[in-house]
């Protein structure tokens, strides 16, 4: 019997190879993605913020395709909290990987909270260490800096889209 696979377009704190480790402890990073027609943000959310995308013509999100098995994905669902109120939704969108598009591809949409972050979030984000899966004491912005990192997104991206809300 063939397990059922899951491509996964990380974009947020699931960028760091090492907290997709944690999580989804069988996965298989594909590559680099691009989301067209989306943008990337922190959204105002309560309890705290949270990356997020929204849709933005013209606009584009550069991401982390993983492949899933079945396993990884619900104990990737239990983390991102889907089906709480307020919380993400799955969405299938297309991400273009290396000029070639690939269908069907899982990613993580809060339909509920669209909006920037409020200043007092974004201090939040980047100041207030708690504890994470990877067992360390961080804050949120540094798990995404070190997606960035292992990801490889590029320069021109994160200054446009990240940095407004994540610092170095």
């Amino acid at each position: 019997m063939v397990s059922e696979m899951t491509l996964h377009f990380g974009y947020g704190s699931n960028l760091w190879f090492e907290q997709m480790n944690k999580r989804c402890p069988e996965n298989i990073r594909k590559g680099k993605g691009i989301l067209k027609n989306y943008k990337w943000i922190i959204a105002e959310r309560p309890g705290r913020g949270a990356a997020n995308i929204i849709e933005s013509q013209g606009d584009f999100v550069e991401g982390y395709v993983f492949i899933l098995n079945q396993k990884d994905e619900a104990s990737l669902d239990k983390d991102e909290a889907v089906g709480k109120p307020g919380r993400y939704i799955k969405n299938y969108l297309e991400i273009e990987m290396d000029g070639i598009t690939e269908s069907n591809v899982m990613t993580y949409v809060d339909t509920n909270n669209v909006h920037d972050a409020t200043e007092e979030t974004r201090l939040q984000v980047n100041k207030k260490p708690y504890w994470c899966k990877v067992e360390c004491e961080c804050t949120y912005g540094s798990r995404i800096n070190k997606g960035i990192k292992d990801s490889g997104l590029s320069e021109e991206y994160v200054q446009k889209y990240i940095r407004k809300f994540i610092d170095d």
